[in-house]
Parts: C-alpha cells; structure tokens; sequence
C-alpha cells in the first residue's frame, strides 16, 4: 500500500535513485517529490501537504532508511531536530506531536 501511495506521490522506489539537482556548491539536493523535503516542508507549514502526503513520505522515511542517508545519525530523534539539509530542522513542539502521539 505504501508503495502505492509512494507512486501516486511521484516519489522514487529507491533513495539512491531519487532525481536531484546540483547546488551551487556542487552538493547534491533533492528535488520537491523526495519524502524528506515534503515532510520537512508540510512539518514547518511551509507547504500545504496533505496527511496522507506526510504519512506517506513518513513510511518512505523510515522503511527506506532515508533518515541515514546524507549523515549517520543514531536514532531517528536526531534526525528529526538537525538542521536541514541532513534533517528535518523540527525546532518546536507542534511538529514533534505530529511525528510522536
């Protein structure tokens, strides 16, 4: 079902695939459709996003190991409170209900 909603989505089977473009500096940066930036997006209102978008890109997150991806953090609560790019950049507590009721 994930994978379903995933496609409808237009995100990408695999992380390592995702389509990107290149940064000023040469980094790379992932664009709109990837689940880390519509999480980010939809978690700091900068975005309307649906919940099934958030719980969409969430399930991708995790079972994806996306969190892990651009810096090895030890748990997914580091990820969620580090600064993007490598995280969610969550700095209140309104978004953090959101990802742990």
């Amino acid at each position: 079902m994930v994978l379903n909603v995933a496609r409808r989505l237009g995100l990408s089977r695999s992380p390592r695939i995702a389509p990107h473009q290149q940064s000023l500096l040469g980094r790379r940066r992932l664009v709109r459709n990837d689940p880390v930036n519509v999480l980010r997006e939809a978690l700091s209102a900068t975005a309307p996003t649906s919940v099934n978008s958030m719980i969409a890109s969430l399930n991708a997150i995790i079972e994806g190991g996306l969190w892990q991806l651009n810096k090895p953090f030890e748990s997914f609560g580091d990820f969620a409170v580090a600064l993007p790019p490598d995280g969610l950049g969550i700095r209140s507590m309104n978004p953090l209900r959101l990802l742990a009721p």
